[in-house]
């Protein structure tokens, strides 16, 4: 069910373990202009809202996620949200700790350019891992993974003569 009922929305994500039915989507704001990140829960009757939008900062779009659930039943969200004063794409991972969305690190990206459709998974620690293709500096897909305090690159980029629209974790 949409945030706002008289707003449309698109993107929608999935993610199920164990017990837990979690999506994300994103949902246009009519105040700002840009695209918000929603998420929520499903209880086997209803769906319900986990927490408030994602975005970083008012005004920029959100236009690709990604969702993963931790052993104790908590989301975490990837995403790369655009941000209208540097025409920079950026991705974020945040976690849901019961009350509140906390970051994970800062943005994971380093290059400026286009960041498209992040795809996160998680280890056995419920450490996430985030892949996402990005077209600045060539074409390359990254790879990051979260060592509980910052992200560090798994490898050097993988470089395409053409640049993946998504990748799958």
């Amino acid at each position: 069910e949409n945030h706002a009922q008289e707003e449309s929305a698109s993107a929608p994500v999935i993610a199920a373990r164990d017990n837990s039915v979690l999506l994300s989507w994103t949902e246009n704001n009519p105040v700002d202009g840009g695209a918000d990140l929603y998420v929520s829960a499903f209880d086997r009757e209803a769906w319900y809202p986990i927490g408030a939008a994602l975005d970083r900062t008012v005004a920029q779009t959100v236009y690709g996620s990604s969702i993963a659930i931790t052993g104790d039943g908590a989301p975490i969200v990837a995403w790369a949200e655009r941000d209208p004063s540097t025409a920079r794409d950026n991705v974020y991972v945040a976690r849901w700790n019961g009350l509140t969305w906390t970051s994970l690190g800062d943005r994971l990206n380093s290059d400026t350019g286009t960041t498209l459709l992040p795809s996160i998974a998680l280890d056995d620690a419920d450490l996430p891992t985030v892949a996402f293709p990005q077209l600045g500096n060539g074409a390359v897909v990254r790879l990051q993974h979260f060592n509980g305090s910052m992200w560090e690159d798994v490898t050097n980029p993988l470089v395409f003569s053409d640049l993946p629209l998504s990748v799958r974790l």
